[in-house]
């Protein structure tokens, strides 16, 4: 039962925080995935738990997989995905070489390139 408990609290907690990423009301997203306004404070309050097709559809209204919603280690995982997303609209068919070049890079030449990306960000032409 305490995993039970432990892993409903995680769901809430997840749920909370993908809430407050989004900037959104909880009833706008009660609304959005076909339940009543209170439906999701019901699950937020610990009152219910979400069932799997609400599940489903919180999945598709913050835009992750069911994969990035368990993966509680993950703490944006709007944002992890909207990443990959960009990069492989961006780099099409070398987007599977980038992880070998994400890996062989140090954290000073990460550094390097956000740095050379703020300089280029503030460029006004």
């Amino acid at each position: 039962m305490k995993n039970l408990d432990r892993t409903q609290s995680a769901v809430r907690d997840r749920i909370r925080e993908l809430i407050s990423k989004k900037g959104v009301p909880d009833q706008v997203v009660s609304r959005e995935i076909g339940k009543s306004k209170s439906y999701i404070s019901n699950i937020l309050s610990g009152r219910n738990n979400p069932s799997i097709e609400a599940l489903y559809s919180l999945f598709e209204y913050f835009e992750i997989s069911a994969k990035d919603f368990f993966d509680f280690e993950t703490e944006n995982p709007m944002a992890d995905n909207a990443i990959k997303t960009e990069l492989k609209r961006l780099m099409g068919a070398r987007y599977d070489g980038l992880s070998e070049v994400l890996q062989n890079l140090s954290t000073e030449d990460a550094n390097k390139i956000f740095a050379a990306y703020g300089v280029i960000k503030n460029i006004h032409i």
